[in-house]
């Protein structure tokens, strides 16, 4: 009984992650067509350290604090100067760091 009600929090859980990056992905693509225009180069040679960092944490393990700095951070990318204070920070909560 024990596994099944982890497998059911650990579900949930992930239900969750989709339905907020699913609910931030349709405001973005409706208000905001989408990523054209966005420029993604390589970054690490202009993006701190400390970004990288904390784009490779899971979204939900994320500070406040850390969520600010991430939007402070992204503001020199031209096209992400252009949308909504409150679109800034849902894309910070949610942004991830790959190579």
């Amino acid at each position: 009984m024990i596994s099944c009600a982890c497998s059911f929090k650990t579900f949930y859980r992930l239900a969750l992650d989709i339905v907020v990056m699913n609910r931030v992905c349709k405001i973005f693509r409706k208000g905001l067509m989408g990523f054209r225009g966005f420029q993604f180069i390589d970054m690490t040679d202009h993006f701190p350290l400390r970004a990288i960092q904390i784009t490779k944490k899971k979204p939900e393990w994320r500070t406040e604090k850390e969520i600010k700095l991430l939007r402070s951070w992204l503001q020199f990318v031209e096209s992400y100067q252009k949308y909504s204070l409150n679109l800034q920070l849902l894309l910070a909560k949610v942004i991830r760091f790959e190579r």
